[in-house]
This record gives C-alpha cells, structure tokens and sequence, in this order.
C-alpha cells in the first residue's frame, strides 16, 4: 500500500489580501449604464422620505401681515372693521361678572391694549388724522382703565374708517407705500387686540372652573 499523499501547503496569507472570496460584480451592459444614468441611483425604501404634511418652519412664523396682494380702499376697511369687532369682544369680557386677574395678566393686558392703541393712533397720523390724547382718570379699577383704552381705540378706530370711506367715495389718491404702511399697522393693532382678547379669555375660563368646584 502506498504512503498517503501529505496535504497541500496552503498559500502564503497576505495582511492585503482578504480571506473571503473576492466577488467580481458583473459589468452594466450598455443599456442598463444608459437607464441608471438617465434615473439616477434608487434610494433604499428607508431612506426615500415621504412628503411631510406639516408645516415647515417658515410657515408657521410667517407673519399674517405679509400681504401679496396690493392694499386698497375696500381692504383697509374690512381690516379696519375687523379690528374694531376685536375691541368689541375685549369690551364685553372685561364686562363680565366676578372676572378675575392676576398681576401678570393685568401688566400683559394693559401693555397690549397700549400698543394696539398707538398702531391705530399711527395709522390715523398716516391718513392725516390728529387722534385725541387719551384721558387717564383718577382712582380708576383696572377693569375701568382696560375699558378706556378699549373706548380710545374704538374711537379713533372709528375716525380711521370714516376716512377710508371718505377717501374711497371721493377717489382720493394714496401712494401704495401709505396704503401698506396703514395696513401693517392696522394689522399689528390687530394682533395686540387678539393676544389680549385670549389672555381673558382664559381668565374667564378660570373663573368658570372655580365656580363649578364651588357648586
């Protein structure tokens, strides 16, 4: 019987040289090159991103006030009104029974009925108009000085939408940069009007609750 052959020697191993065998893709004939170029390499599944719904964030801090459109007569006044039924709401929750408030509330309040009052009184120096100082009165609640200034607001308020009227009936002649500068400011009253009318509300919803503990 002849002696069993000795194993074969294996190859020198080489730190280059991976142990696994080497894979050779196979070449992209000429219309599948021509396919990926026009296509574009396919992202995975998990990684394709699908279109988002929400908001991205220049949408959500875009400011209402940044019209497109430009300004006229007829929009000013329906801004106008609109501002003037906000002060209207403000007018009657402040009037509501046992309406309590804190010490913040009340300074966020009155600085935001404040601000409002100075956009409208701005907007009706830009239309040529002189509006009153406002009066402050003595011993007043903080209640009755929130109304005055509600008061104020929708006095001169009122004088800006007789203007615009006028204006519009008679064919007055505005330059685009007043007529949008009325806007922004009418607008930002607006807005203070707004944030002010919230803040009572959620005043007046405490109120509420406690009331119902209490029953």
């Amino acid at each position: 019987m002849s002696p069993a052959p000795y194993d074969r020697i294996p190859d020198a191993i080489s730190p280059a040289k991976s142990l696994e065998p080497t894979k050779v893709s196979p070449e992209p004939s000429s219309s599948q090159f021509r396919s990926m170029m026009d296509t574009g390499p396919k992202a995975a599944p998990s990684q394709q991103m699908a279109p988002s719904s929400s908001p991205t964030p220049m949408e959500i801090t875009r400011s209402p006030l940044a019209s497109t459109g430009q300004p006229s007569f007829q929009t000013l006044l329906a801004q106008a009104k609109v501002a003037q039924d906000g002060l209207g709401t403000v007018e009657s929750q402040l009037k509501k029974d046992k309406l309590t408030l804190t010490r913040s509330q009340n300074h966020l309040i009155k600085n935001k009925l404040k601000n409002a009052n100075e956009h409208i009184a701005s907007a009706a120096s830009k239309m040529g108009l002189e509006p009153k100082a406002m009066a402050h009165g003595s011993g007043e609640s903080t209640v009755a000085k929130f109304l005055g200034y509600v008061n104020h607001g929708q006095d001169t308020m009122l004088e800006v939408q007789q203007m615009i009227e006028s204006m519009g009936k008679r064919g007055g002649a505005m330059s685009a940069g007043d007529m949008l500068s009325i806007q922004v400011k009418i607008g930002l009253a607006q807005q203070e009007i707004e944030y002010a009318s919230t803040l009572l509300g959620k005043a007046i919803e405490g109120v509420k609750t406690i009331l119902n503990v209490q029953l």
